[in-house]
């Protein structure tokens, strides 16, 4: 008799469901991906600032679910994954 598998077997041996997104695009939710796969907190909060220096709409403050907060200028591209889509050790680069 044949094992019967209860899950997606194929799902789970895929990489994980990187995004790419401009910063102005990341959403609440998601974690970045830093360099060697490292994850930031969970995206809590992202605002359009309207009253920079160089001018609205041209950068973006991400605010994490630890209390800091990155700006960004609009149009960096930016790695991202659903909050609890994979553990940190099994993001492949």
């Amino acid at each position: 008799m044949a094992a019967k598998y209860y899950r997606d077997e194929r799902a789970a041996r895929r990489p994980p469901a990187l995004i790419s997104r401009s910063s102005q695009g990341v959403e609440e939710g998601y974690r970045l991906v830093g360099p060697g796969g490292a994850l930031t907190p969970i995206i809590s909060h992202v605002q359009w600032l309207d009253n920079h220096p160089d001018g609205p709409e041209t950068h973006v403050m991400i605010s994490f679910e630890d209390g800091t907060n990155v700006e960004f200028p609009f149009d960096v591209r930016l790695a991202a994954i659903w909050y609890n889509e994979y553990e940190p050790s099994a993001i492949r680069t």
